[in-house]
């Protein structure tokens, strides 16, 4: 029996052994687990501080990259501008120009109107001259014809008249006795034989 109850004692003691070493098993199990969870936990808080931090550095680099591309967009734009302040001013200048020169042509066409107004006055002057001569020596020219006409049509009449009696129409004395001077058999009255 002695050996019933040592058994018995060991079996007992082993029970209680193995209670302890469970105990003790579970109570290094918890505080394990209790060890696994705050370093979950830590890990966890680890985990959220770093993506916090990524997150702010992420949201920094966002911002930097905005600012830059608002700079960027800032200067473009201002240069934009420029280009833009610089083409009108560009075409202002070439308005100007072209309005002056569309003035000067404007001034050239008026001058040249004026000048063509006071030439054709001038022409119509010189014409209504020439026309007033024109008539003047055709009159001088129509006078002097009419007057050849008359002295050739009175040479006509002259020849056709001439010899005794054109004679006798300047020197006759008497008509019925004719000239003095007559001698040769010619009749010296007007009646001829």
């Amino acid at each position: 029996m002695a050996g019933t109850v040592l058994t018995v004692a060991a079996t007992l003691y082993g029970v209680d052994q193995a209670k302890k070493s469970a105990s003790k098993a579970r109570s290094q199990a918890k505080e394990a687990q209790q060890e696994a969870a705050k370093q979950a936990e830590l890990a966890r808080q680890q985990a959220s501080e770093a993506a916090n931090l990524a997150r702010a550095d992420a949201i920094k680099r966002s911002q930097e990259e905005l600012a830059a591309m608002r700079e960027t967009s800032a200067n473009e734009l201002q240069a934009l501008e420029t280009r833009a302040a610089g083409e009108a001013a560009d075409r202002a200048k070439q308005l100007e120009a072209y309005n002056a020169m569309v003035q000067t042509q404007q001034d050239q066409a008026t001058a040249a109107r004026e000048a063509l107004a006071a030439e054709t006055t001038r022409y119509q002057e010189q014409k209504a001259a020439a026309e007033k001569q024109a008539a003047e020596i055709q009159a001088q020219i129509d006078e002097q014809r009419r007057k050849e006409g008359e002295k050739a049509a009175a040479e006509t009449r002259s020849r056709r008249r001439s010899g005794i009696r054109a004679l006798l129409s300047d020197a006759r004395l008497n008509p019925e006795v004719g000239l003095p001077g007559m001698s040769d058999g010619q009749s010296t009255t007007l009646g001829g034989m």
